[in-house]
């Protein structure tokens, strides 16, 4: 239950996020034009062009074919340089994006700092790019004749670069470039409809860094005839009478079935010395169930939801739903999935999901319409983090009720589903996990509130064949991400607010005081404030620390791997300035907020300059760290004429 807002929080994203009257910046969709030109041209280079006279770069995206899988453009490559390492400050000193791409190209033959186009067209058997650049000098790209006006180049001779060739094709003061085959360009401007671009996009191109045209069908449709060759293969190379592994398959399959109901993506986006800011237009199928997702949600009337101040911010929501819309398009949408897995299964299998279905119907008619979520890193020795959910109840009893029917359910159904899953092929070597669940109602009483707590003892037992170490690994990793007290999700409700927390007893005293307004609300926190400040009215929002994200995760791995590490290794990591990582510094929050309007969903982020560069000092730390150790356990290894050590699980 913990995760069922959490997750449709994350996995959902704009969809929970929805429900306001916003008005984003337009990012309209393409449509599409008639026939392209001529599918041959002259084999000889056109005519030298003056960069000035060349066509814009909206006239390069619009040589795109209509159906491309990605469609994406810089406005100017060496801006784009400029302003990252302006971003990241002195961490990015080394970056050369800009020269490392002429050093793989012809030179004197194209513009590498200014506008780029990259195109994934779809229609090809083997999916390959195509690039388009400025030419400086059309009557420099020459070559082997290619054919329909293509050449075939020779690149990183002068330069310095990794050698080989590129398929070139000038065009009207640009050149498009294929690393790989002369097929690609030849797909691309043999496409019978393009890309026309609105009014609206022109504008996006030229007022913006970077802009992005997803087509997610068009995508999913790669991905499943590269599903389909790989099965081929798989049956290929199978021995007599081996398994294949066809549920994960048919998973695959589902998921890509759902990702071609997003129509279309549109992005654009802009990188400045104070951050990266970004704007998507997401283009649901009309009538689908993520559009009716996206339709039941409701303005967030109040932020001020009852959650708890944190200095340890990772991650939180603010959202509003109509549970009872949302509810029937949420189950059509997930429950083929579980349907696929008890195809053909027990009667045990078939009656635990039967049930799981008859409690989730039943929470529309519970829930009410507004929900916030936090997430912190925990304090030492108390697991890897800490999470509070609160959101509107229509009935306390009901809820309370329904929570411990579903609960019950719901692992019953993960029990049988988990079994099904390790029966799989291949799933032998990895180690099997059991859920042993139990429900106490009433079990503490804090501030005068019952709590409810759910305890889940998590059994996992390794292979046979697995080294020695590994069933201790894995119990030392499931208590550094649960904590001692292991996984238990405490439950409770405080007037119309139902309040469920996973962490310790302090956590939920903590989650029942806000919700009672005997404690401050997060929402008046500084840098939480700061951040709220900038969503539209109404809108859903959510605020992440990536900093803290990345300490959370990377401090995980490196407790992981220290018991592993002998002392003296670590003692000498630390003298050398690789010591644990330390707690990052405070800075403003990533902003993410989202708005539907009909079957669209108008989704914002912001990310600011403090937060990125504190995350990217901690990865740059991290690996100083693993690298120092991994180096000294390798020359003890060698001293001692023994192979290193394995990495510890995660690593």
């Amino acid at each position: 239950m913990i995760t069922r807002t959490a997750l449709v929080a994350v996995l959902v994203a704009g969809l929970l996020l929805a429900g306001c009257k916003s008005e984003p910046e337009p990012v309209s969709q393409p449509t599409t034009s008639g026939p392209a030109a001529p599918t041959e041209t002259p084999t000889e280079a056109p005519p030298s062009e003056a960069p000035a006279e060349a066509k814009g770069i909206d006239w390069a995206v619009g040589q795109a074919p209509a159906d491309a899988g990605v469609v994406a453009a810089v406005a100017s490559l060496s801006d784009l340089e400029t302003n990252l390492k302006a971003l990241l400050g002195p961490d990015a000193e080394d970056l050369k994006m800009v020269e490392e791409i002429r050093r793989n190209l012809p030179a004197g033959a194209f513009d590498v700092a200014g506008p780029l186009v990259f195109i994934l067209p779809a229609g090809m058997e083997k999916t390959e790019p195509v690039v388009l650049l400025r030419a400086t000098d059309a009557s420099a790209i020459t070559g082997k004749n290619a054919g329909a006006g293509i050449v075939e180049m020779d690149v990183g001779e002068e330069a310095g670069g990794q050698r080989g060739t590129v398929f070139v094709l000038a065009l009207d003061g640009w050149a498009m470039v294929a690393p790989k085959s002369a097929a690609a360009i030849k797909a691309v401007m043999r496409a019978e409809k393009k890309l026309k671009l609105t009014d609206d996009q022109r504008a996006a191109l030229a007022d913006h860094m970077v802009w992005l045209h997803l087509n997610p069908p068009a995508l999913a449709d790669l991905a499943v005839r590269a599903l389909d060759k790989a099965q081929e293969q798989m049956r290929a190379q199978a021995a007599p009478g081996q398994a294949m592994p066809e549920e994960p398959l048919k998973l695959l399959h589902w998921m890509l079935d759902v990702a071609k109901d997003v129509t279309a993506v549109d992005v654009v986006g802009d990188v400045t010395a104070e951050g990266i800011r970004a704007q998507a237009r997401v283009d649901l199928a009309e009538g689908s169930n993520l559009a009716a997702i996206a339709g039941a949600g409701v303005p967030v009337r109040d932020y001020a939801m009852g959650l708890p101040v944190t200095e340890n911010l990772v991650l939180a929501v603010w959202g509003g739903m109509d549970w009872q819309k949302a509810m029937p398009p949420m189950k059509a949408l997930i429950k083929p999935m579980f349907d696929m897995l008890a195809e053909g299964k027990d009667e045990k299998t078939r009656k635990a999901l039967d049930d799981v279905w008859a409690s989730y119907e039943k929470w529309g008619g519970v829930l009410g319409d507004r929900l916030g979520m936090v997430m912190e890193t925990a304090p030492p020795g108390a697991g890897m983090f800490q999470l509070v959910e609160v959101f509107t109840v229509k009935d306390a009893e009901a809820y309370r009720a329904l929570f411990k029917d579903y609960m019950t359910t719901s692992m019953d159904a993960m029990d049988v589903l988990m079994k099904q899953f390790m029966g799989m092929p291949g799933m032998g070597a990895m180690p099997s996990v059991k859920a042993d669940v139990t429900f106490s109602e009433a079990a503490e009483t804090i501030d005068d509130v019952r709590v409810d707590i759910m305890r889940i003892a998590l059994q996992i037992d390794v292979p046979p064949d697995a080294p020695p170490q590994a069933a201790q690994q894995m119990k030392d990793m499931m208590e550094m991400i649960y904590g001692p007290e292991g996984l238990a999700i405490r439950m409770a409700v405080v007037g119309k607010m139902g309040v469920v927390a996973l962490g310790g007893k302090e956590t939920m005293a903590r989650a029942i005081a806000a919700a009672k307004g005997q404690a401050p609300d997060l929402t008046t926190q500084p840098n939480v404030a700061k951040a709220l400040q900038r969503v539209p009215g109404g809108q859903g929002a959510m605020l992440l620390s990536a900093s803290n994200y990345m300490y959370m995760a990377m401090g995980m791995v490196d407790r992981m791997m220290a018991k592993n590490v002998p002392p003296e290794i670590l003692a000498e990591a630390e003298k050398a300035g690789h010591g644990p990582l330390a707690k990052p510094p405070a800075a403003d929050l990533i902003l993410g907020t989202g708005a539907a309007e009909g079957h669209t969903l108008r989704l914002m982020v912001d990310v600011p300059a403090s937060d990125l560069r504190a995350a990217v000092q901690l990865v740059k730390q991290f690996g100083e760290r693993m690298e120092f150790i991994m180096k000294k356990q390798q020359e003890m290894a060698e001293k001692q004429q023994q192979p290193p050590p394995p990495p510890a699980p995660g690593t």
